[in-house]
Parts: structure tokens; sequence; C-alpha cells
């Protein structure tokens, strides 16, 4: 899933060589994840007419920067965290008032909006937090 223009979908994330990657765990192994060729990318292969993908595999004792980027805001005075999607953004609230705003049961104890890249009233940061890198974990 590709992200809203300048958002990125929430997730671990690994900055080597200067650059954000995403960080995923592909059959047991740890790999940055790039959509555009990078040095020391290889292209994953892909299903007919997919995206394309590259990935850079990590060693284990790769020394590497990592972090959960979420996006976490208000929507009139309710906490929420968003989550990009192509061109919407998908809101959720935990916050059982939100209902009165239009959300919808998501699931239990929370609910869910769609929302336009640009509604005003929709006020969010991006957060990096930062996480121990998960092929060191014991």
């Amino acid at each position: 899933m590709k992200a809203g223009p300048g958002l990125r979908k929430p997730g671990l994330y690994a900055r080597a060589q200067g650059v954000e990657y995403e960080l995923l765990s592909i059959k047991g192994r740890w790999v940055l994840m790039s959509h555009s060729p990078a040095p020391g990318f290889t292209k994953l292969k892909t299903e007919k007419n997919a995206t394309a993908r590259y990935v850079h595999e990590i060693t284990p004792d790769a020394q590497i920067d990592t972090y959960r980027l979420s996006y976490d805001g208000t929507y009139r005075g309710v906490d929420v965290q968003v989550y990009p999607q192509a061109d919407t953004l998908m809101v959720v609230a935990k916050d059982p008032s939100s209902r009165a705003l239009g959300f919808e049961n998501f699931d239990r104890d929370q609910w869910m909006k769609f929302f336009p890249l640009n509604d005003p009233q929709l006020r969010f940061t991006a957060t990096r937090t930062p996480v121990v890198a998960p092929w060191r974990r014991p």
C-alpha cells in the first residue's frame, strides 16, 4: 500500500545511508524495501502488473537505526490515529463520542471514518519512535 502524497504507511522503517526505507520480514529474513532501484538492492519477483519492489537483505550484525512510524492527531477534539491510503486517510478513534462525528464501528472499542487528504479539521503529526532492530531481539 502506498500512502498519499508525502505520507508513508505506518509501520517499521530504517535509515540506511541517509535514506529511509520500509523494513519488512520476508520469509524469515529482514530486508529494506524500496519502490525504486537503489545501490545494493535487488528487484523482487512480482506478479504480472504488480508495482516493482527492490530489497536489500539485512545481515544479523547490521547497525541500522530502526523506528516505528505512526500518525497521531485530533479531529474536532477527539484523539485519533491516522492511516494514509492511496488517496484518502483512514482515521481511527477509541473515543465513543466519535460516533456523533460520523465514525462507524471498526473494531471492539474503535471507530473509523475515511477523510480526504486535505480535511481542514483533521490535524495530525508523524511520530518516529526508535525501536530495537527486530533482527537483534532475543
